[in-house]
C-alpha cells in the first residue's frame, strides 16, 4: 500500500531548487531519473539534499549517492578508522671485499629516478585505530613496474611494528595494474607488508595512492600519498622508438 498516486516533487540542493518532477499514476519509481544541478550551488563540506512533496500522498522514498574526484596532484594520503603509508626503497647489489655482496638500500622520494632493471622494495605501513575485520588493501603499480613475484597466492604476512612479534598471514592476488591483498582481521596498532617491484619499461610514471578499507564497513577506508617516478634506459641502450 506504498505506492504513491499521481503527484509532483521538488529536489532542492542547499535551498535552491533544482528539479521539478511529476509522477504519473503507474510511474510511481524513478529509477534512472537523472538530472544535471549548477555547479555553484554545491558548496565545499557538508551539502544538503531535500526531497519534498508539492502534491499527492503516500510514503515517499528517496536515496541519493555521490561520487567526487580531487584534481590535485599529486594526491595526498587521508583515512578514516585506517590509514596507510607506502615508502620504496632502491636496493642495489654492492661487491666488498670481506663481506661479499651487500645490499644498500637507498630511499625513493616522489620525483626521483631509477633505472631500467632497478629492484625496488615497496612497504607498506598499515595502522588501524581499532580492531578491523576483512581488510582489503589495493596498492596499485607504477606502470613500467612489475612485481616480482609472478604468482597469485604465494605466501605474504603482515608483521606488527615496532618488534615484529606478530605476524598476521595474508592472501595476495597479483593484478595487471595493482598487487591486491585480503586480510581476515587486524589487531589494533601498525603492521607493516613488504614486497618488490622491477622498474622495466622507460618512461614517466605516477604511482597512484594505495588504497585500504574494510570490504563489509566501506567507511573504514584510506589512501597513502601518490608517487612520481622516472625509469632511464641502462647506459648504452637506446629507448624503444
Amino acid at each position: 500500500r506504498e505506492r504513491m498516486p499521481a503527484g509532483s516533487l521538488d529536489v532542492h540542493l542547499n535551498g535552491h531548487r533544482v528539479k521539478g518532477i511529476e509522477i504519473g499514476g503507474e510511474a510511481f519509481a524513478l529509477d534512472g531519473s537523472t538530472f544535471t544541478v549548477d555547479p555553484a550551488f554545491i558548496r565545499d563540506g557538508e551539502n544538503e539534499i531535500r526531497v519534498s512533496r508539492k502534491s499527492g500522498s503516500g510514503s515517499l522514498f528517496a536515496s541519493a549517492l555521490a561520487r567526487f574526484y580531487s584534481q590535485e596532484e599529486p594526491v595526498k594520503a587521508a583515512g578514516a578508522g585506517l590509514s596507510v603509508v607506502r615508502r620504496y626503497t632502491l636496493l642495489k647489489r654492492l661487491p666488498t671485499l670481506l663481506k661479499g655482496d651487500i645490499i644498500d638500500r637507498q630511499e625513493i622520494k616522489d620525483g626521483d629516478s631509477l633505472t631500467s632493471g632497478d629492484r625496488v622494495e615497496c612497504m607498506l605501513t598499515l595502522t588501524a585505530d581499532h580492531d578491523v575485520d576483512y581488510v582489503l588493501v589495493e596498492d596499485f603499480k607504477p606502470a613500467g613496474f612489475e612485481s616480482l613475484q609472478v604468482r597469485s597466492g604465494e605466501q605474504m604476512s603482515a608483521r606488527s611494528l615496532p618488534d615484529h612479534a606478530q605476524v598476521l598471514e595474508l592472501h595476495q592476488e597479483l593484478k595487471d595494474t595493482k598487487v591486491a591483498l585480503f586480510l581476515d582481521h587486524i589487531p589494533k596498532g601498525s603492521w607493516e607488508i613488504r614486497y618488490e617491484l622491477v622498474a622495466e619499461a622507460p618512461g614517466t610514471y605516477h604511482a597512484m595512492p594505495t588504497r585500504a578499507q574494510a570490504m563489509y564497513a566501506p567507511h573504514v577506508r584510506c589512501n597513502s600519498d601518490e608517487i612520481r617516478l622516472t625509469v632511464k634506459d641502462k647506459p648504452g641502450q637506446g629507448g624503444a622508438k
